[in-house]
């Protein structure tokens, strides 16, 4: 079952994927579709099930609520970063800068790589 579920994620990433380079025009609407609907399940399901799971507090604030808004801090951080550094190149808002798409490349492979742990993860616990 645990393949099954991986090899699910692993043809979504890929639907996904293909999706965004097909559509080329709309790209932001499918794009914008996706993160609202990844921030409704976060905030609807996901959190509120690991704030219940968490029992430890920090300063009386759960710790599963603290590491969303560190994440979160963390990941605006670096677009900020990197925004400063397309910025400070002298570029135009348009073109492209091979860094920040290398960048964005590893992330979103050490993205995967993290929701591969977290299926196996999650089938270990049961």
């Amino acid at each position: 079952m645990p393949v099954v579920i991986a090899l699910g994620a692993v043809l979504m990433t890929l639907l996904g994927g293909w999706t965004a380079q097909r559509v080329t025009d709309r790209r932001h609407l499918i794009l914008g579709l996706a993160g609202g609907l990844m921030l409704g399940v976060v905030g609807l399901d996901l959190l509120p099930e690991a704030l219940e799971a968490a029992g430890n507090e920090v300063f009386g604030v759960p710790t599963a609520l603290l590491c969303f808004v560190l994440g979160f801090l963390a990941a605006h951080v670096l677009e900020r970063l990197l925004a400063v550094r397309k910025a400070a190149h002298g570029l135009d808002p348009d073109e492209r800068v091979p860094q920040v798409g290398l960048t964005a490349a590893t992330a979103m492979v050490g993205h995967s790589v993290m929701d591969g742990v977290a299926i196996g993860a999650a089938f270990q616990v049961g």
